[in-house]
């Protein structure tokens, strides 16, 4: 596990700056613990949720709000422009000492946040298989059907896998929940140690 500045603030093997705001890409398959992790991090001012706009926007036209319509609508509206999110991640970002991005699935999308935003850290978390469902299955009433569906979608309808092997820090979620609360206490420290440092 990451533990000091120095050892996380690199991206590529290139040091990231300390002065400019820091864009965090928090990516993982689904039930890897993003969310969670986002929560013990606990700064909900700075965190960016890539499917929070796809499911406001299925709430506006009444739809109900699961695997099937959030990806389908993904689908369409990163086919039509793989970059729409873009602005207002940088926006948000703009504001602020440092962003988490949580759970971008459009490679697209992350070479072109990497491409405006140098000072960008890709985060990636693991966690085995059977532990990925059960926590969708707690979590969102996930059968074992669905939860095939999710992986398919995820390796064959979206480009995680690529974004996956981007990725310039892996954090592994493999042991108890208070272990992993830990290594996210671990970033909240490094990310208040940051902005010590503006």
């Amino acid at each position: 596990m990451i533990n000091n500045l120095d050892n996380m603030m690199t991206a590529g093997g290139e040091s990231l700056s300390l002065r400019d705001p820091l864009l965090m890409i928090l990516v993982g398959e689904s039930g890897a613990g993003k969310s969670a992790f986002c929560d013990f991090v606990n700064r909900p001012e700075e965190y960016f949720s890539s499917s929070e706009a796809i499911e406001r926007k299925l709430e506006e036209d009444g739809q109900p709000i699961n695997h099937d319509t959030v990806h389908a609508f993904a689908t369409e509206a990163y086919g039509e422009n793989p970059e729409w999110q873009v602005p207002n991640i940088l926006g948000k970002l703009a504001t602020r000492n440092f962003l988490i991005l949580d759970g971008p699935r459009r490679l697209a999308e992350v070479e072109a946040l990497r491409r405006n935003h140098q000072n960008t850290l890709i985060v990636r978390l693991t966690a085995p298989k059977e532990d990925r469902y059960k926590r969708l299955q707690q979590r969102d009433g996930v059968d074992a059907e669905v939860f095939d569906r999710i992986i398919h979608d995820e390796r064959s309808e979206t480009e995680l896998g690529q974004i996956l092997k981007m990725a310039d820090q892996v954090i592994d979620n493999d042991k108890t929940l208070e272990d992993f609360k830990q290594k996210a206490l671990e970033v909240q420290h490094l990310l208040d140690s940051l902005e010590e440092k503006k």
